[in-house]
């Protein structure tokens, strides 16, 4: 951009994250250096954070998928987050009154997503 004496413009940045787990919800720090094009060696750096928003995307299946058996059968149920923020999850189980007796008692607990250690948003950006 070109800018005569005694004036202003401005610039518009856009933050587009992935959807992806990589991307945890939560800040991020950024920073923008604005340098002369004519002398690069004078410049200015602003640093701020973009608060990336969370999203919810998760799945469930049972394990093996259609247990078979005259005596007992017995099931895992695998929850995957695929979201960017913690997810909360409680399994229960039942069956028709007398069809059959369902034991146990699953685990009640928070499912991080999959994804990389973020940075403290005081780091300074990379």
């Amino acid at each position: 951009m070109r800018l005569f004496p005694s004036t202003s413009e401005v610039a518009r940045i856009v933050f587009a994250p992935p959807r992806s787990p990589e991307v945890a919800a939560g800040p991020v720090r950024y920073g923008v250096k604005v340098s002369s094009a004519v002398r690069p060696e004078v410049y200015t750096v602003e640093n701020d954070l973009v608060d990336v928003a969370a999203y919810v995307e998760w799945s469930a299946d049972l394990l093996p998928p259609r247990p078979r058996g005259a005596g007992a059968a017995s099931v895992q149920v695998r929850v995957r987050n695929r979201g960017n923020a913690p997810l909360q999850v409680a399994v229960s189980a039942r069956a028709p009154r007398g069809h059959a007796r369902v034991r146990g008692r699953p685990d009640l607990g928070h499912r991080a997503p999959r994804a990389g250690r973020r940075p403290h948003p005081d780091a300074p950006p990379a």
